[in-house]
């Protein structure tokens, strides 16, 4: 039997042939590589401190916090500095259109108009119109005039007179006529300083057909009716003696040509023709008239030059005019409201005109 000998170095036997030994470390490193991929994938597949998923990834550009979105505006207003926000912009003031803005009232004067606007707007609804133009009377009192209620107030003031003018309804403006034999309405009107129209009707007349009886009654408002108008606030207001009975929007004379001054109420014209500055004359229903459908003359008295002619307070239906300074220097007013003026205002009702 053969001997072998044996001598450890390294703790290899000699004569012993090992694999090449590169080639395990090689082996070695790759599976523990292996093994700590492993590691750190579980790691963070399973969460820090173990257990959780991770929430999904937001977009780099996504806000995560909600900004309200403001309500919209009744009246867009002014921003003095743009908005930090970039879909934000800053947004430019727009005017209103009334000339002026007037704080709003206050404290016990506020309550108390808003007491007396309820209480006439109230007593409107019931057709209780005396009470309602007393209270609006009051309320009107209490605010500027170029304040959102005042406008407000007048509007209220002036549907309730409508509404006590051309009713049948008693009230202490109205007085109670007993025709007479050989009564006239041009006659009993001029008496009561209005015109026919209005007295047709205020007692529920026709105004083309009708007869007077004697003995039978009218009931006939009669009004110390004068004009005044504000070229500057672009209104005319009727005035029944001191107190404000209606008010209008009206149009002016381009290049400042309406004069200011005192008036008066010279003639009358239903459908009236237009005789315009170059001599031509163009018959009421032609394209070319300006004057809508009536025409209210005005004659200067006192001390307004005396030579101012051909001005009037007269129709339009260029709608849009009213509110500007469109016309050769007489007063535009809608046909509809200049309608109800003509029937109103006798021959003679004085009228002022100012510019503010």
């Amino acid at each position: 039997m053969a001997k072998v000998k044996y001598s450890f170095r390294g703790g290899e036997p000699i004569g012993y042939s090992a694999p090449n030994r590169r080639g395990k470390g090689g082996c070695v490193l790759l599976v523990l590589l292996c093994l700590a991929a492993g590691a750190i994938l579980w790691y963070f597949m399973s969460g820090i401190g173990g257990g959780k998923t991770l929430p999904p990834l937001e977009p780099a550009n996504k806000q995560t916090e909600e900004i309200p979105v403001p309500p919209k505006a009744d009246k867009v207003v002014k921003i003095d500095t743009p908005v930090k926000n970039d879909a934000d912009k800053v947004v430019k003031k727009v005017e209103p259109v009334s000339p002026k803005v007037v704080p709003a009232l206050s404290g016990k004067k506020l309550e108390q108009y808003q007491t007396l606007t309820a209480q006439a707007e109230n007593n409107f609804k019931k057709e209780n119109y005396w009470k309602a133009r007393e209270e609006a009377q009051k309320a009107l009192s209490l605010v500027p005039e170029n304040s959102d209620l005042w406008v407000k107030s007048a509007e209220l003031l002036s549907n309730v007179n409508t509404k006590l003018l051309n009713s049948d309804i008693p009230c202490p403006k109205k007085v109670l006529y007993t025709i007479e034999p050989g009564d006239i309405l041009q006659k009993i009107a001029l008496k009561h300083n209005t015109t026919m129209e209005q007295v047709l009707l205020s007692n529920k007349m026709p105004q083309d057909k009708y007869r007077l009886w004697a003995g039978n009654t009218l009931k006939i408002y009669h009004g110390e009716w004068k004009i005044k108008i504000n070229k500057s606030l672009h209104r005319l207001y009727l005035y029944d003696g001191d107190e404000l009975f209606k008010v209008f929007n009206i149009g002016i004379g381009k290049q400042d040509r309406t004069p200011v001054g005192t008036f008066k109420v010279a003639a009358r014209i239903k459908e009236p023709d237009w005789y315009a500055p170059n001599g031509q004359v163009y018959a009421f229903g032609s394209k070319e008239n300006v004057l809508g459908t009536r025409w209210l003359a005005l004659k200067p008295t006192g001390e307004t030059n005396s030579h101012l002619k051909g001005y009037g307070i007269h129709g339009t239906w260029d709608r849009d005019s009213i509110g500007k300074e469109r016309s050769n220097g007489c007063i535009r007013m809608l046909n509809e409201q200049v309608e109800e003026v003509f029937r109103i205002v006798p021959l003679g009702t004085p009228v002022e005109i100012v510019e503010k």
